[in-house]
């Protein structure tokens, strides 16, 4: 059942990226289809959950039944959200469409909470609607696969947009989509909001090099699924990335001020699509402890361990110099083969966008390690003083993605060799000291 609501959405989505975006060659389609299998293959084809289900059983009362159930440790103590907050969430979703209601209330925690206003449930997601057919563990089957076809295929969409080959394309589809943060936050809405990202950009670039009455539409869309995936910490930071991205577009267009009005009316379809899950969000979160601690955080200094920035960012260039690295803020690991390429890039691809993904993955990295002075910065802007900025890094793994697949097209051979062998020397350098 997992396998087919997914081949059956997934193809589904293929279809309208075919029609409303760019041509996808079978080659490629299949390819995006079966990507996401490299970590969900198993639970997908045989319909196991993919998800921390044992940890319920650390817990009374079924902690008391795990020995007999067979039930082992934890495997990554980190999902403890997904075990119990989001799948919670999930089963009064489907228990409330069950039973033909609006999902606005949660009887079950303390004395009652809202479900639908909390954002994080993602109750009106059309990805989520599609997983309440499916019991609540086995949902996040489908959504940890199809959150992987979705960062694929958007990033496949936004490098083809800005004139890259099938093959770069494909390239960078598959290092965004098997990334790092992407990979450990897929089953959060963090996670599964951050794997739209590519999509609005390739809205985004469509409607200032095209603004037409399909151009608003589909930038719409991809903003009112960003609304709806739950995140509205991910929403700022990814509207804004591509708010810049479309200010240094424009720069080439005559047209600007066509541009600029269909954007403003792409963001009021977009608002007027999400309202229902906006709205009520809006009203909830003045009444939160949430939103008390965001305040109190928004308003102390950026407080930053001495020595964590060094940690951090050494991290997220060589990893495995750091066993530590996961108790640390910062997921910007990309893989040693695109860093190569990305480097390479820099370095010789004279491309016109090439210093715009520099430039990301520079300040993203710096901000997601909470380095000064932009970090500290950043946290006294209005709006991001009370989001937590370091989350930003997600987009390094992206910008360097891109950066691949413009150095992919414009690989000379010989150069391209030395460049690696000389990345790879000075890499093993740094890990020997």
């Amino acid at each position: 059942m997992v396998a087919l609501l997914y081949f059956a959405t997934a193809g589904g989505l293929i279809g309208v990226a075919h029609v409303f975006f760019t041509r996808l060659s079978s080659r490629v389609a299949l390819a995006l289809l079966l990507l996401p299998l490299c970590f969900t293959a198993r639970a997908v084809l045989t319909g196991r959950i993919y998800g921390p289900v044992e940890m319920p059983y650390i817990a009374q009362p079924l902690s008391d039944h795990a020995a007999a159930l067979h039930v082992g440790p934890p495997h990554n103590g980190r999902l403890a959200d997904v075990a119990f907050q989001m799948v919670p969430w999930r089963e009064v979703t489907r228990r409330a469409l069950a039973a033909r209601e609006w999902p606005l209330f949660n009887p079950y925690e303390l004395c009652g909470d809202v479900l639908a206003a909390g954002g994080q449930p993602a109750a009106f997601s059309p990805f989520t609607l599609i997983a309440c057919v499916l019991p609540a563990p086995l949902s996040f089957t489908f959504t940890g696969v199809i959150a992987f076809f979705v960062a694929g295929l958007g990033c496949f969409l936004f490098a083809r947009e800005i004139g890259c080959s099938e093959v770069a394309s494909s390239f960078a589809a598959a290092a965004w989509m098997l990334c790092t943060p992407v990979a450990l936050q897929v089953l959060w809405p963090l996670g599964f909001a951050w794997t739209l990202f590519p999509l609005v950009l390739a809205a985004t670039h469509r409607l200032v090099h095209a603004p037409a009455v399909g151009s608003v539409v589909l930038l719409a869309v991809a903003l009112a699924l960003e609304i709806l995936a739950g995140h509205p910490e991910t929403v700022l930071h990814v509207v804004t990335i591509s708010s810049i991205y479309a200010l240094l577009e424009l720069r080439q267009q005559p047209r600007k001020s066509r541009v600029l009005l269909a954007a403003l009316i792409s963001g009021a379809i977009a608002i007027g699509l999400s309202a229902i899950h906006l709205w009520p969000w809006l009203d909830a979160l003045q009444q939160t402890s949430e939103r008390g601690l965001r305040y109190l955080w928004g308003r102390s200094p950026l407080r930053v361990a001495p020595g964590s920035v060094t940690d951090i960012l050494l991290g997220d260039l060589v990893p495995w110099l750091r066993p530590e690295r996961w108790n640390l803020p910062g997921d910007a690991i990309a893989g040693s083969i695109v860093l190569a390429l990305a480097l390479y890039s820099a370095i010789f691809v004279r491309a016109r966008r090439t210093w715009f993904f520099v430039v990301l993955a520079v300040v993203c990295a710096l901000v997601g390690a909470n380095a000064w002075p932009l970090a500290q910065l950043l946290h006294r802007i209005p709006v991001f003083r009370e989001a937590f900025n370091d989350r930003l890094s997600t987009a390094v793994p992206f910008a360097l993605a891109m950066l691949a697949a413009l150095a992919i097209d414009r690989l000379r051979p010989r150069v391209a060799a030395f460049t690696c062998i000389a990345i790879a020397a000075i890499l093993g350098i740094v890990a020997l000291l």
